[in-house]
């Protein structure tokens, strides 16, 4: 009878013994004195382990006693990590040339390798034989005799059941995958490497895993539907597989990343972490912490196109995505964060003083990044750096991260707090370091500062920093808060951060203030740091223009924002000198001389203007902003034309530009999709990981992109009237309203009809836009002086703006819901109501038909929450809309409740809104149509009530009627919403005047034009008839010139309104 039958026959003492060794195999308990246990439970050592199951079962003792000898050698050259290799070695990731540590004992494996070539082939059974075969190469390979090895592998008969050997089922499994992974490196080490046949062995050690009775690979969640329930591996001890598909794996790992077989290295890494996420926390915890780095960066090199579909099989056992790519790819990407937070969780800890936690710190560099591909994921990498600040102390990679991608999710508040905290940490860093260091933030503003100097060697081909910016068109960071990658400077300290890192992090954070916060005071003060760091430091000249030309924002909108009448002139000297300054350092930079051109419009300097938005033109055609400034000073100097063909060309610029990425975000299944591959090794040739290619700059927030062309096409229309007449521009303003309401409509509406498109032809270039022939020549860096104060515009009163009408057909429905509510409004609402704080400014206006230039603050925070009556607001003087709207009317009473929304739009998007019905309200009241205006004025009231423009034209329309008491109290009501609002202090005024107040509005003049209004025709002239009447007539004339300079240089639109000051 053969063993297997004597084993067979002694029932259940051999089961046991066969099953309690065959987990012992399993889980190779090498090290361990007692790692068997009788029926009863009491505990047995190796050697009586053995025996009993030789006793029991008829195996072959010498066998397995000769394999346990040799595994525990091997495992045993470490004295730290029982596990193996752990990844942690400077070679690891190498191709060739990597070594293993020496044996302690190898006379142990000599005398188990001479104990196996004595065994009888004729005494072992067929299973035995490929059992002592692979036993036998597994001690040339430990003795480091490779080719030996290779060649009793290769004479091995792979095609044989992978279930049978010395002891059968998951053991046989398990030593045939140790036998291939073995196999594996011997064809790395030989003294003829080849990988090719390498990494071959190691995909079959991983597929040998579907022969496993318990299966340690389950499928991911990202490859399973959305909502199917994620299974759970099996609580078996299989440490030995763990340890030999871990080597696997990472050694093909390490063989694929270093070509540019990127799928490949994705599928194997997939496959890696399905099984890491099981395994137990102290299994090669490095060696785990490099994969999952490996593996963050396929994924972002590996980032699919729109509609892909993802490559099969996506695992190296199979397996299949149920979801187009790019869905499956966040789905993964998500999971990589948290099982990386896991990982790191139980494998790091809060680092001791005077050391940093490595680890944690590049985890959140490369999550830091994902947003730059997908802007959905922002959030998620935000969480993880936070998580991350518990694991690090004051980190200031993980502060200026957290500082750049917090304003993307709208979190402002929490964003300039971390902001302030990163400045503080890194200035009392260098302080430590450098007792003499003077950086510093100023406590006070100044009106002087001091401007860096580019250094005259510096050259950006030469600088590690020269190309900071340049593949974003001047833009400092990314959305992970670092620079071009080529950008970043080496530092001895790895915790301390570059002067380029510390500079465009300032930068950021200067952004921040100004454009999310409205803070432009501090925002100086952090860009002038900004500045001393580029004067004390090594950065690069594009660097130093970045600089420059956040200066020049920031002193523009201090010139407007906070400055008097004595600091204003001088601030805007200093930031047309600072932007002559940033397109002089950096010429490629479109967006520097975009801002050149709009501070020189500022400042009524239309042929300066001009050439700079025709410079950022030439650099990038495809900005909408541009293109509008283009169309904005077209109309100040006259050439309506040329106007209107930039209007056209911004327009059919954004709709290829929305197409595109419409299709984008669709993310729709493609016929034949494929997805894309990344063509560059992700491990460089000495072993370390390759820098990863930047992510291309993210567009542009779908509300801000709206919002430009909503903005683009108001003036278009504008234009329009002014050449065509009313009638063409009705019907533009009709399919303005439609083109909002096609694009800003989340609710229950099903039906949506398609917007015509505007243009038909070509878009023109800029030198076709103009009157003449756009010449390319630097903007000379000169210093310049304005006096007296130079300013932007002021809206017209009369015929020299025109505003469009909205067609009567196409609100008719709104007319009749407004004339049921003009019937029934008398008594039913109280006469004052409260109306939102003074204190609290409300967001900006758009509305073109407003008398200023100033309709819009410089600055609302992104979050900003509209609501109708504030719960802290004083109570008003003047009637609220409902009630105002239709005072006198008689027998119309209030309208009913409104009804339920079920368009659900942004309070951004409802204050747009309010501006088109504005801007039809405007027109319809100069064409005499006072109740088709009163309606649009209603309709604007109900999109946003603290628009102050509402206020204001409610005023107007008051005055058109002859109701000058309701019209005071309309226009109060403007000024109680935003107290520095000059369209209301002007209607007021007049009203004064016309009431024959003469000193008082004089008094209420005077002020408005030293601060909001210093650039409001409308307010000059006023004041000049009000100085008239108190028979000064040289105070008179002199308002009436300054009235007529800023009229002659006005824009069709006021800058402010039109355009953003920060151009991203």
């Amino acid at each position: 009878m053969s063993r297997y039958g004597v084993g067979s026959a002694t029932g259940t003492k051999g089961a046991h013994y066969k099953t309690n060794l065959g987990a012992v195999l399993v889980r190779g308990a090498w090290a361990e004195t007692d790692p068997g246990a009788t029926p009863n439970g009491a505990a047995l050592s190796w050697s009586e382990l053995i025996r009993k199951w030789a006793k029991h079962t008829g195996g072959n003792a010498e066998l397995v006693g000769a394999l346990r000898s040799i595994a525990a050698a091997d495992l045993g050259r470490s004295q730290r990590d029982t596990d193996g290799p752990d990844g942690a070695s400077d070679d690891a990731w190498r191709l060739a040339g990597w070594s293993r540590a020496p044996l302690s004992s190898p006379e142990q494996v000599k005398t188990a390798f001479q104990d196996l070539t004595a065994l009888s082939p004729t005494k072992l059974t067929v299973a035995e034989g490929r059992s002592a075969a692979l036993t036998s190469a597994y001690a040339l390979y430990v003795l480091a005799d490779y080719d030996s090895a290779l060649n009793a592998y290769g004479s091995f008969d792979w095609a044989s059941d992978p279930t049978e050997g010395v002891v059968p089922d998951d053991a046989a499994v398990t030593e045939r995958i140790r036998a291939r992974a073995v196999q594996g490196m011997c064809f790395e080490l030989a003294s003829r490497p080849d990988t090719s046949l390498a990494l071959q062995c190691y995909r079959e050690a991983a597929k040998l895993l579907d022969k496993l009775n318990v299966q340690p690979l389950t499928i991911p969640s990202y490859l399973q539907a959305p909502n199917a329930i994620k299974a759970q591996p099996q609580s078996t001890d299989q440490r030995e597989i763990m340890r030999y598909i871990s080597t696997a794996l990472t050694r093909a790992t390490c063989i694929a990343a270093h070509t540019s077989e990127s799928q490949l290295t994705l599928r194997v890494l997939r496959t890696y972490h399905a099984l890491a996420s099981g395994w137990p926390k102290d299994l090669r915890a490095r060696q785990r912490q490099r994969m999952l780095n490996l593996y963050l960066a396929a994924l972002f090199e590996n980032f699919p196109p729109a509609g892909a579909t993802v490559p099969e099989p996506c695992l190296l056992n199979g397996g299949s995505a149920t979801r187009t790519a790019r869905a499956t790819w966040h789905a993964e990407v998500v999971d990589a964060f948290r099982y990386g937070q896991r990982l790191l969780d139980s494998t790091t800890s809060f680092p001791q003083a005077g050391e940093f936690n490595a680890a944690v710190i590049e985890f959140a560099t490369q999550v830091s990044m994902f947003p730059g591909h997908e802007q959905r994921l922002a959030r998620d990498a935000v969480t993880v750096l936070w998580w991350a600040t518990n694991l690090t102390f004051q980190s200031q990679l993980i502060l200026r991260r957290l500082t750049c991608l917090l304003p993307t999710i709208g979190d402002t508040t929490e964003a300039r707090r971390v902001f302030e905290l990163y400045v503080d940490t890194v200035l009392k860093a260098r302080l430590a370091d450098d007792p003499d260091s003077t950086l510093a933030l100023q406590r006070q503003r100044t009106l002087e500062d001091v401007e860096p100097e580019a250094k005259p060697n510096d050259n950006p081909n030469d600088n590690p920093n020269g190309q900071a910016g340049d593949k974003q068109n001047g833009k400092p960071t990314d959305a992970s808060g670092d620079s071009d990658k080529n950008d970043i400077e080496d530092s001895t300290d790895p915790e301390m951060d570059s002067d380029t890192d510390f500079v465009n992090t300032l930068l950021v954070g200067t952004q921040l203030l100004l454009t999310d916060l409205g803070d432009a005071t501090e925002a100086w003060r952090y860009v002038t740091l900004a500045g001393d760091v580029v004067r004390n430091g090594n950065v690069s000249p594009k660097i130093t223009a970045l600089v420059e030309e956040n200066k020049g924002v920031v002193r523009l909108a201090m010139s407007t924002n906070d400055a008097d009448i004595i600091e204003r002139p001088k601030f805007q000297a200093q930031a047309i000198n600072h932007l002559r300054k940033a397109t002089g350092l950096d010429t490629s930079s479109a967006r520097a001389f975009y801002h050149l051109g709009y501070a020189e419009a500022s400042a009524r300097s239309i042929q300066p203007g001009l050439q700079a938005v025709r410079e950022a033109l030439e650099l990038d055609g495809r900005s909408v902003h541009s293109w509008h400034l283009l169309a904005l000073l077209l109309t100040a100097s006259g050439d309506w034309e040329g106007a209107q063909k930039a209007c056209e060309a911004g327009v059919a610029l954004w709709e290829a530009k929305d197409e595109a990425l419409a299709a984008d975000e669709r993310d729709l299944p493609a016929v034949n999709g494929h997805s894309s591959s990344s063509s560059h090794p992700l491990i460089s040739s000495d072993g370390s990981l390759a820098p990863l290619t930047p992510a291309p700059t993210p567009p542009t927030a779908r509300f801000h992109r709206l919002e430009s062309v909503i903005q683009l096409r108001m003036t278009l229309n504008i234009v329009t009237e002014k050449l065509r007449g009313p009638d063409v521009a009705l019907e533009q303003q009709q399919e303005l309203f439609l083109f909002f309401s096609q694009r800003t409509e989340k609710g229950e509406r099903t039906e949506r009809r398609r917007s015509g498109t505007i243009i038909s032809t070509r878009a023109p270039s800029a030198q076709d836009s103009t009157s003449g022939t756009a010449h390319r020549s630097p903007v000379p860096p000169t210093e310049v002086t304005i006096q007296p104060p130079s300013p932007r515009r002021g809206s017209p009163a009369g015929a020299s703006v025109t505003t469009v009408e909205a067609n009567e057909n196409a609100i008719e429905d709104v007319r009749r819901r407004g004339s049921r509510r003009l019937n029934r409004k008398k008594n039913l609402v109280p006469k004052h109501l409260h109306v939102p704080s003074v204190a609290r400014p409300s967001s900006h206006s758009r509305s073109s038909s407003m008398p200023s230039s100033t309709l819009r603050p410089d600055a609302i925070p992104r979050s900003r929450a509209t609501s109708a009556v504030s719960g802290y607001g004083a109570p008003s003087i003047a009637p609220t809309a409902v009630h105002s709207h239709y005072a006198g009317l008689g027998g119309r009473g209030p309208p009913p409740p409104p009804l339920k929304h079920v368009v659900r739009r942004s309070p951004q998007e409802e204050r747009l809104l309010s501006d088109l019905w504005l801007m039809s309200a405007a027109s319809f009241r100069r064409s005499g149509k006072l109740d088709q205006s009163l309606v649009a004025i209603e309709e604007a009231e109900t999109r946003d009530p603290e628009n102050p423009a509402v206020w204001v034209q409610l005023g107007l329309w008051n005055r058109a009627a002859n109701k000058g008491e309701d019209a005071l109290a309309a226009f109060t009501k403007s000024l109680l919403l935003r107290p520095d609002y000059p369209p209301g202090a002007v209607g007021i005024a007049r009203l004064h005047v016309e009431a024959g107040a003469v000193d008082l509005a004089h008094s209420l003049l005077s002020q408005l034009v030293q601060d909001r209004g210093w650039d409001v025709p409308e307010a000059w002239y006023s004041l000049a008839m009000v100085c008239e009447r108190q028979d000064r007539a040289a105070r008179a004339r002199e308002c009436l010139v300054y009235a007529l300079q800023l009229e002659r240089t006005r824009c069709c639109r006021a800058l402010a309104d039109a355009l953003p000051r920060w151009s991203e």
